[in-house]
């Protein structure tokens, strides 16, 4: 074991050790018992495995063995990457990046074209800011065909505080098909193409039912190989992503649950290349200055959100609006 970890110190890159230290364990493909050990142990990323510490070492060493395969999953989580990628290349992709339409023409320019894939959005607001709305309107968007610029793709739908509404999304998508149906003769698309486009009928999505932050962390947990086996998926929602820690009063442990539940999320949009969505509450932060409403958890989670979005309804203009926050290539808008 002494040789692997020497054998993995000095053969890899400075830039590659830098990725080293950006990795939590928890984001390693290890068996949840042994990923719970080395955090129990103390190591928290994955370069904390590989120190010239002979102790920890020897410490990483024992935990690895209660599982056989365990060293060879760890060389392969940590192969270094076969090339470097430049910020040219970066930036191809961002501009080639799928987008899931929304419906609503305002909402996808403010998004850039539409809901990203290869990334997590957070939906703040207040009750009845639309939050579930807009999670139920994306599980029936992301079945939108290829031939409307849709990815005719599949959603899963994590429901943790019962707002999930068969009903409602039922209707969502009968008016979906009807719109698509009238664009379609509108724009002289073939019969067989129309045929195709009536009888669609926008059940794709899978509903998962959570009631408490354990139910979450193990659903989430299961996704990597629920993903491999519906291949369509494109979409994971989590609403709300907040309410099953509202009972933990461990502020530590409920930040740390978190972490690990986006550092999972996040690096799932990555390889599955999908749009991760969860929805969160508001909170009042109070100052000399004037009150605010804020993201619940405060900045804690905050960062580890790629877009930022807040909803909410304008009762003197009887609609609703939103306002980006956060986005790493678009600009605060609303």
């Amino acid at each position: 074991m002494l040789f692997v970890y020497s054998h993995l110190t000095t053969k890899h890159s400075g830039a590659y050790q830098a990725t080293l230290r950006m990795l939590p364990v928890c984001c390693l493909k290890l068996p949840g018992g042994v990923i719970k050990r080395l955090h129990d142990a103390g190591f928290v990323f994955a370069e904390d495995l590989f120190c010239a510490d002979n102790e920890l070492q020897k410490e990483v060493e024992k935990i690895l063995k209660s599982h056989s395969d365990s060293r060879i999953i760890l060389m392969e989580c940590l192969k270094s990457p076969g090339s470097n990628v430049s910020s040219g290349d970066l930036l191809k992709k961002e501009e080639k990046c799928q987008r899931i339409l929304t419906f609503s023409y305002r909402l996808d320019k403010l998004l850039g074209g539409g809901l990203p894939v290869g990334s997590i959005v957070e939906i703040c607001g207040a009750p009845g800011s639309g939050k579930t709305q807009f999670c139920l309107q994306m599980c029936v968007s992301v079945q939108l065909h290829t031939s409307l610029g849709g990815l005719q793709a599949e959603a899963v739908f994590m429901d943790t505080d019962g707002g999930f509404s068969p009903q409602r999304i039922t209707e969502i998508g009968r008016g979906c098909n009807t719109h698509c149906c009238r664009v379609a003769r509108s724009a002289n698309f073939s019969n067989d193409l129309v045929r195709i486009l009536e009888e669609q009928l926008f059940t794709g999505y899978y509903y998962i039912a959570a009631h408490d932050y354990s139910q979450l962390l193990g659903a989430v947990l299961g996704l990597d190989q629920f993903i491999q086996k519906h291949t369509q998926v494109k979409i994971v929602i989590i609403d709300s992503l907040v309410f099953p820690f509202l009972q933990l009063n461990d502020m530590l442990k409920r930040t740390m649950l978190l972490c690990k539940i986006l550092h999972v999320l996040n690096r799932l949009a990555l390889q599955y290349n999908l749009s991760v969505v969860v929805t969160n509450h508001l909170t009042t932060r109070i100052t000399r200055a004037e009150d605010q409403l804020i993201p619940a958890l405060g900045e804690s989670i905050g960062h580890l959100m790629t877009h930022r979005l807040m909803l909410g309804f304008l009762p003197n203009d009887e609609h609703f609006a939103a306002v980006n926050f956060k986005s790493p290539s678009l600009q605060d808008d609303s």
